[in-house]
């Protein structure tokens, strides 16, 4: 029942909203993504389960008790969106280390927002950045990409 609000309350919102946004996003328990365009998208509860129809009749079920949020977005959350990317970041015992182009401006972020760390890498591949960070969830921007990393 509380989903249910949870997906009423959205639906309100984005009519509410003057924004016109492009895509739901449904994250799953597991936390996989599924993103629809959200023009012509309609939205039933049966049995269960959201049942989304697109403006194409292509439909998406999801399992109420699987979905843990949903949003409105004007960009998916999938893998489709990284195709062909070459920079990424993976966190280290106390650092992090990216792949980027030499002249890329990375930036380290940490939970509360506060800017940690920023450079303009020298060099291109794969290189630690050399930092001496506590355990935690950073939020690591190279140009315009923003990666979450796991540092230990």
């Amino acid at each position: 029942m509380r989903k249910v609000l949870i997906a009423l309350l959205a639906l309100l919102a984005m009519s509410m909203s003057g924004e016109e946004f492009k895509y739901l996003n449904f994250t799953l328990s597991d936390n996989t993504v599924v993103s629809l365009a959200a023009n012509g998208l309609e939205i039933t509860f049966a049995d269960g389960n959201l049942v989304a129809v697109d403006a194409d009749g292509g439909t998406t079920t999801i399992s109420l008790t699987n979905l843990a949020s949903m949003e409105f977005s004007n960009s998916t959350s999938g893998v489709a969106d990284v195709a062909g990317v070459t920079e990424c970041a993976r966190g280290l015992v106390g650092d992090i280390a990216v792949n980027a182009h030499t002249g890329a401006t990375v930036t380290v972020i940490d939970v509360n927002g506060v800017t940690v760390a920023q450079t303009v890498l020298a060099t291109s591949g794969e290189q630690a950045l050399g930092l001496s960070l506590s355990a935690g969830v950073y939020l690591v921007k190279i140009d315009a990409l923003t990666i979450k990393v796991l540092v230990q």
